[in-house]
Order: structure tokens, then sequence, then C-alpha cells
């Protein structure tokens, strides 16, 4: 006796990427193909400046009522769909500093998680994408080397500001739940 239909499309597409489709469904507002937490008036690609465009995503919302916000995903952190729970980026494709336009101030998307963690509104955030959190000279727990060309190890950053960093089910399972968890199990998909 009942019918519902979803419409799962983006302003500027009938066909949807995840970038625009998590967007809507964290913040209820419709934006462009490739946009993550901010509505369509932004152009793809651009540099963010300020608040423009932003909008604000229901982790956000819950964050405020005081309750926890963690992030599962077998996806890179970075990656679109699990970005869209707390970056605002004119593009996907900005998951580390290496894809930023030239003298740009925005943070890439790995930056805005490490900020997130570290302001308190991200409690736990699992899944892969540790290429994005190290730099080009630094290799990780598995032999590889990262993408950043920034000189930054995010994931340095966190442990020194008392976020436990866990890569494997060893260093998992001896965590301190009670504490912000940043886990990166894989260079870039799980």
């Amino acid at each position: 006796p009942h019918i519902a239909l979803s419409k799962t499309y983006t302003v500027n597409a009938m066909t949807p990427d995840s970038a625009g489709t998590m967007t809507a469904m964290m913040t209820g507002i419709k934006t462009d193909q490739g946009l993550i937490g901010v509505d369509e008036t932004i152009t793809r690609g651009s540099c963010l400046e300020g608040d423009a465009g932003k909008v604000t995503s229901f982790a956000s919302i819950a964050k405020a009522l005081g309750k926890k916000v963690a992030i599962v995903s077998t996806a890179r952190l970075t990656h679109a769909t699990p970005a869209a729970v707390y970056a605002h980026s004119s593009d996907r494709d900005f998951e580390d500093d290496s894809q930023l336009p030239a003298d740009c101030a925005q943070p890439d998307i790995a930056q805005q998680l490490i900020n997130k963690m570290l302001s308190h509104e991200v409690d736990v955030a699992l899944g892969g994408g540790r290429r994005h959190f190290i730099d080009q000279t630094t290799i990780d727990e598995e032999g590889q080397a990262g993408n950043r060309s920034d000189g930054k190890n995010l994931i340095a950053l966190a442990r020194d500001n008392g976020i436990q960093y866990v890569w494997d089910p060893t260093t998992l399972a001896a965590v301190d739940y009670t504490k912000p968890i940043l886990g990166l199990f894989e260079s870039s998909h799980m």
C-alpha cells in the first residue's frame, strides 16, 4: 500500500559521484559532482576562501550535542565518501597537498581530518589511505612511501598530540578506547 522513491543525483549530473551524494546525506544540501562539504556555488578545483560555500555536516551537529564521531571505512579516509563526514573541499582529489592548486591556503583533506581530530570534532577514524598522511620521503610500516610534497608527517603530528595511531590488528588490540584513535591500515584502499 506504500511506495517510496529516492533520487540520487547531484545539482549538475543525473548520475552522481560519491562526493556529491555523501555531502547531500551528511548535510541535506545537494551539490555538484566532485565537491565535498560545500554547496554548488563553489567551482570544482578552485581554492576555497574562508567559509564561502561550506555546509554543516550532521557529524558537526552530533558533536555539538555531546555525541562521539567515528568514521570507519574500507576506503581511504580521505576518499570522497568518508571525507564528506568531516571535510570541506572544492575537489575530491585534494586528498593530500600534492594535488592542491599552487599558492592555495585551503588545507588538503588529510590535513583537515587531523585538524578535526586535534580539535576533538572527530574521535575515531579507521580506514585506509596512509599515503596521504606522510611525505614522499617517509616509508610506512609496510614499505610504502607517502604522497605528501610538503614534508609533513601527519601521523607523527597526531601522535605528538595524544592521538593513538594504529595500523594493524596488533596495534588496534592495544588501544585505549577512551582516547582518540587514528587507524590507517593500508597505503591506499583496504
